[in-house]
């Protein structure tokens, strides 16, 4: 399993040597956390952190798609300070997502540490989606907050 990390400022394949793989691929346990809670505001509060795999964030964005209304969602992306990259590179090119339901995210504000910044907003398609998408760092989380509301 190979997971991409910003590690001195570059993207890099790096092996996991931590995980524990069982027989039929899948990990042993807990190298990321994915939750998705809706508030009251309206506004869809995703919490990431260790490693993402594929499935978990096709898990957290069918959440999110099967909770929408008809109003654009609101969503803000907490990168936690142990997330680490994306596990199994290869299958992170799948825009199906992006492309069937892009139109009806409003906004997306991402609060993470700086170095992890250009790698994330490449990976959200900040720039080539039509919902806004803006990174913030951790000491502007209350701005991240007004931002997407």
């Amino acid at each position: 399993m190979q997971f991409i990390s910003p590690l001195d400022g570059r993207e890099k394949d790096r092996i996991v040597t931590y995980a524990d793989v069982g027989e039929e691929g899948h990990l042993k346990g807990v190298l990321m956390g994915a939750t998705i809670q809706r508030e009251e505001s309206g506004i869809w509060i995703i919490r990431i952190s260790g490693a993402l795999l594929k499935e978990e964030l096709d898990a957290v964005q069918a959440a999110c798609i099967g909770g929408m209304g008809q109003d654009k969602a609101r969503v803000l992306v907490m990168v936690e300070e142990d997330f680490r990259g994306w596990l199994g590179g290869e299958v992170w090119h799948d825009t199906t997502f992006l492309v069937e339901h892009g139109d009806r995210i409003g906004k997306i504000a991402i609060v993470g540490e700086p170095q992890w910044e250009t790698s994330i907003l490449m990976f959200t398609g900040a720039g080539l989606r039509p919902t806004q998408v803006k990174y913030f760092t951790r000491n502007r989380l209350a701005e991240a907050r007004a931002w997407v509301e």
